[in-house]
């Protein structure tokens, strides 16, 4: 019996978890030339205003000042940023 509270607990955490990630990824997308980040409001950056390294690193700066702004978003800021520009980002370092 207790084996499988503890089996349950274990799913419940994991379903509250995919369940989060999937909320957190319909609020950053691209949509008609613009990043669009929609946390505590519509925030959209246009794909010309980050378009190579140098210019999505400003944009992670800026972003890492916003309230509603996490580590986890910035990392999935940056990963759909780059791809945008054809850049994968190795994360095996």
């Amino acid at each position: 019996m207790r084996i499988y509270y503890m089996e349950q607990i274990i799913m419940d955490k994991i379903n509250d978890y995919v369940k989060s990630q999937a909320e957190e990824a319909v609020k950053m997308y691209i949509e008609d030339g613009y990043i669009i980040l929609n946390f505590a409001y519509p925030y959209e950056i246009e794909m010309s205003r980050c378009n190579t390294p140098g210019k999505i690193l400003g944009w992670i700066n800026q972003l890492s000042h916003k309230n509603w702004m996490n580590a986890e978003r910035l990392s999935r800021f940056t990963r759909l940023a780059f791809k945008q520009i054809g850049i994968e980002i190795d994360y095996r370092i």
